[in-house]
């Protein structure tokens, strides 16, 4: 599982990268929003690896509080603070730490194995997560590309005349 998640990551990227057109000076790169997105979820994914290997409570708390948000990185970059990749990685997530906490308590109180319905939960909660991410490394080009252009929709251009000349404010609604 530790390489398969940064593997799919990379997959991600790669099929998100597309070449900006028409750029202009000022504009945020496509490019940098997809790395910026996988960048994040390679950390986040990694550092919940580690906590997770060594047993460290707080490690895994900051991992999945990583694996949650670091994805939207990219969007962020491009404007939108909040993308349904973020919502369902929330809920997801949630899901994935109760039905784990559940299997613990049971485990330390029973001395058994997790049950296997709240295994199978934390199993589909964490593959959604994985998904969510992959769509935010996917998403996060289009969102630059489209926050440029609502960058250049407000524009001051010169107004020449023959009987005087000024300044047009244009805007795109």
């Amino acid at each position: 599982m530790r390489v398969i998640i940064p593997a799919v990551l990379a997959m991600a990227l790669v099929a998100s990268g597309h070449p900006a057109a028409h750029a202009e000076p000022g504009d945020r790169s496509p490019a940098v929003g997809a790395e910026l997105s996988a960048a994040g979820a390679v950390v986040a994914w990694t550092g919940l690896g580690v906590g997770a290997a060594t047993g460290s409570r707080p490690g895994m708390a900051a991992g999945v509080v990583g694996v949650v948000l670091a994805p939207s990185l990219g969007p962020v970059y491009g404007g939108r603070l909040v993308t349904g990749g973020l919502v369902v990685r929330s809920v997801a997530a949630s899901a994935a730490v109760a039905a784990l906490a559940l299997c613990s308590r049971s485990w330390a109180e029973a001395g058994r194995s997790c049950n296997a319905g709240l295994q199978v939960t934390a199993d589909v909660a964490v593959a959604v997560v994985l998904g969510a991410t992959i769509y935010d490394i996917a998403k996060a080009p289009r969102l630059v590309r489209s926050y440029n252009r609502r960058r250049r929709a407000i524009a001051v251009a010169p107004l020449v005349r023959t009987d005087g000349g000024g300044l047009v404010l244009t805007g795109q609604f």
